[in-house]
């Protein structure tokens, strides 16, 4: 919800992996953007702010910071952090 506010139908793929055992996210996560020019708005709109700036996540003190992937495209992502990993 919150990125769709910024690149709503750019993407294709979400993926936050979960630590089975606290239950958790792991504290990153990977989208794939449909193309490569829908990665500027959400960058522009993410990177270096602080998670405490959404409006779920008041109080953390953990900053947003977007990096390239070496895992590209959907069918890597799933294959490598799909339902099954």
């Amino acid at each position: 919800e919150i990125f769709d506010r910024v690149v709503q139908g750019r993407y294709n793929c979400l993926i936050l992996p979960l630590d089975p055992n606290r239950g958790y996210n792991t504290g990153f996560a990977f989208i794939n953007f449909m193309d490569c020019q829908s990665i500027i708005p959400f960058y522009q709109a993410f990177h270096g702010r602080p998670w405490s700036s959404t409006e779920d996540h008041k109080g953390s003190t953990k900053v947003i910071e977007l990096r390239y992937s070496s895992c590209q495209g959907t069918s890597k992502l799933l294959k490598r952090w799909g339902p099954s990993s």
